[in-house]
């Protein structure tokens, strides 16, 4: 391996953190492919931190679609979670879900809430996770977590192994790796 990184045990999650932290703060992500193949754009409720959803909005709306801001309409816009698509006049319509926006939205019941994409809360989560605080905790130097991010996000495709081993066994991290791990793979 050309980078092998030896952290100390258990702390191989707060080094997934940074490495998430690093990529986004770089801008080392696919936008399009995080825009249209996650759901990164769908909105959380600030208030409850709860995902925003159809039925919230219309008394059409269905509990299991979800809300974006649509750029294009400067509004919310709902997604068809059964069919993978969006409600709109005809299928050829174009849609451009903000990545990153705080929006004020009026639900069924007339109250406003604050919402935020789940890219903001992701983003605005591991902050705090720097590569230097993961390499504080980890004993892994900075420059090796950082090379590695870079390396990891930016020459191209990549993959993370799940399995036995790796962080994906029991123990205090396993379940923040794991969800940390799926995040590094879009």
């Amino acid at each position: 391996a050309d980078h092998w990184l030896q952290p100390y045990p258990n702390t191989d999650a707060i080094i997934c953190y940074a490495w998430i932290n690093y990529v986004i703060a770089n801008k080392l992500y696919n936008e399009n492919f995080v825009k249209y193949w996650s759901n990164a754009v769908f909105l959380l409720r600030k208030d409850t931190g709860k995902l925003l959803r159809a039925d919230m909005l219309s008394e059409e709306g269905k509990e299991e679609d979800f809300a974006v801001w649509d750029t294009v309409r400067d509004g919310v816009l709902t997604w068809c979670s059964d069919e993978n698509h969006y409600y709109t006049e005809t299928p050829e319509t174009t849609v451009d879900p903000a990545l990153s926006i705080t929006c004020k939205v009026t639900l069924l019941d007339g109250v406003e809430v604050e919402c935020w994409t789940v890219f903001d809360a992701i983003e605005d989560r591991m902050k705090e996770y720097t590569p230097r605080m993961a390499s504080e905790i980890s004993g892994v130097p900075e420059r090796k977590i950082t090379e590695a991010a870079h390396l990891y996000a930016t020459n191209g495709a990549a993959c993370i192994i799940w399995g036995l081993g790796g962080g994906d066994m029991h123990g205090l991290n396993a379940s923040g790796f794991a969800i940390g791990k799926t995040i590094l793979r879009i």
